[in-house]
């Protein structure tokens, strides 16, 4: 006889129906006979038949001959060592609903639905903790989740995306050695900077003096080549007692040592252990961000700072300007158009520095001589011809580079005083004079063209003292310089397009940035943390003129171990 297979229109359907028709029976509590009981003594009615379906564990469990199938069928609760909320959760999924549950709660349901081999609990759970996961959680899920290994990796995975962060939420503190280590390898792991890192785990260091024998092992996961070389500096001076404190000198020693073999190495020679990391100079570290921005779209000859506010002179013009940064207008304080009275008529190439008071002094190279600017009145200072020139940050007094670069000269009110003069010095000392600097000890420094090296000129003394000097073959041609209240000297390298840095203690410059081909550094300052270097080139063909301009760096801010 010929035999009917009869086909369901809608598997699925049915399937559901069948699991919503369980569900309102499990919910009006018929027909169940089997009761689990948690670990609080709190009883959870259910069907054997349902549980065997949804686990081959709970089939094995209740329905073959282990302990658990006797009390079933004595009528006897099921001992599950677990809480209330989570044997809840548990059944409440097995028959087809969503629960909501506390974090604390969810990683034991998880534990449940792993060991009771439910892989759909268990994947549902998994994908709610991802779905939900933050710093927050993802730290205490880290504290709790004992044998969860694949969820505390999941939970590094965040931690290390969001590195900065969560290193300032208070449950980092938390985090065992073992846990911050695995986190701080990771080639994955996000930061601006090194340094955020090494805050982060003095963050978690100084919760207790116990953690101080895990720092050589944790120090080892820091990427002290990738840290700014005035950061590395600073830890050098930070004072941390015994083996501790040992272990952070020696790696931010042999960092140093390694940047003096990297003084002018490239992105592309260094490679930095954070994958987030695509920028790097050998004084500035590496960083996620481009650490120069455009701020005006015209070189400057000369820039000083004064009352939040940069002063320059344009390039290859006659004017002085005030800029602000980012602000794409500027305003002519000096020029033809002006209301200024007296001088107005200014050469090309000209140097500006401003007293203390507002008075603003230009060295008009091409007009041999120096115009005072006060009132809006300019006037000539007789018998004074500058090449370049620098105000006192203390008091009204003038500094001037005499035309030729061969004699610093100091004016008083109306006298002029000879500080230095070259050719009164031995041969091995004498200067041409380019860009000068007057620190509020009235320290001079006086970037020397004919020898590629910064002198230094202390109060009282006339012989001047090198401080940083390249090798006579390298044909360096320093321009400006700058100098910071720390004492780091910033200095443009017209010759080798690049702006280096010199640090107190130090005789050798550190390459800071290079300028874009084909563009040349006319003029540095630095002020608020970020270095201002104004860049031109001397082609004639516009496509190189355009991207000319002022630019800002932003400095590393300082490392803060405390």
């Amino acid at each position: 006889m010929a035999s009917l297979k009869l086909l369901h229109d809608n598997p699925g359907q049915h399937g559901a129906g069948l699991v919503q028709q369980l569900r309102k029976l499990w919910m009006e509590g018929h027909l169940c006979d089997l009761v689990l009981k948690s670990r609080d003594g709190s009883e959870h009615r259910a069907h054997t038949t349902v549980l065997a379906a949804a686990s081959i564990y709970f089939r094995n469990l209740l329905c073959g001959s282990f302990l658990e199938a006797d009390r079933v069928q004595q009528g006897q609760p099921v001992e599950l060592a677990a809480s209330k909320e989570a044997v809840s959760s548990l059944l409440e999924f097995i028959y087809g609903g969503e629960p909501e549950l506390p974090l604390e709660a969810g990683l034991e349901l998880l534990r449940l639905a792993q060991a009771y081999d439910l892989p759909t609990l268990a994947g549902a759970v998994d994908a709610s903790f991802r779905a939900s996961m933050d710093s927050s959680v993802a730290l205490q899920v880290l504290q709790e989740a004992y044998g969860l290994h694949e969820l505390k990796s999941v939970c590094e995975g965040k931690l290390a995306e969001d590195f900065e962060a969560c290193s300032k939420h208070p449950d980092f503190g938390k985090l065992s050695a073992t846990q911050l280590a695995r986190i701080l390898k990771r080639d994955d792991l996000t930061v601006s900077r090194e340094e955020a890192v090494l805050q982060g785990l003095f963050f978690w260091l100084n919760i207790s003096k116990d953690r101080h024998d895990s720092l050589g092992m944790l120090l080892q996961h820091v990427d002290f080549q990738s840290i700014s070389v005035e950061n590395l500096l600073r830890i050098g001076r930070f004072s941390l007692g015994g083996q501790c404190g040992d272990d952070l000198h020696r790696e931010a020693d042999e960092a140093l040592r390694m940047r003096e073999r990297k003084r002018s190495t490239s992105l592309q020679d260094f490679r930095p252990r954070r994958r987030c990391f695509q920028h790097w100079s050998p004084d500035l570290g590496a960083s996620t961000e481009p650490p120069g921005r455009k701020v005006w779209p015209a070189p400057c000859n000369s820039m000083c700072w004064y009352e939040d506010t940069i002063y320059a002179t344009d390039f290859r013009g006659s004017r002085v300007l005030r800029l602000r940064p980012g602000d794409p207008q500027h305003y002519t304080v000096v020029g033809p158009s002006t209301h200024v009275a007296g001088i107005k008529e200014l050469g090309i190439d000209c140097d500006l520095s401003i007293s203390p008071s507002g008075v603003k002094f230009v060295a008009d190279f091409k007009n041999r001589r120096v115009v005072r600017f006060a009132d809006e009145i300019g006037i000539v200072l007789d018998d004074i011809d500058a090449t370049t020139l620098t105000c006192s940050p203390n008091d009204e007094a003038l500094y001037v580079v005499s035309q030729y670069g061969e004699a610093v000269q100091k004016l008083v009110g109306s006298t002029l005083q000879t500080v230095v003069c070259s050719e009164s010095l031995p041969r091995d000392m004498r200067f041409s004079g380019i860009g000068i600097f007057v620190t509020k000890e009235e320290v001079i420094y006086l970037s020397d063209g004919m020898g590629g090296r910064i002198l230094c000129i202390k109060p009282g003394e006339s012989v001047p003292v090198v401080v940083g000097q390249f090798p006579v073959e390298s044909e360096a041609e320093l321009w400006d310089l700058f100098v910071t209240d720390g004492g780091t000297i910033y200095v443009a390298d017209h010759t080798e397009r690049k702006v280096l840095a010199l640090r107190p203690g130090d005789t050798t410059f550190t390459e800071v940035l290079r300028c874009p081909d084909p563009l040349l550094p006319l003029a540095v300052l630095v002020q608020d943390r970020s270095l201002y270097v104004s860049m031109a080139t001397w082609s004639e063909n516009a496509s190189d003129s355009e991207h000319a301009g002022v630019y800002e760096y932003v400095l590393p801010p300082e490392l803060q171990l405390e």
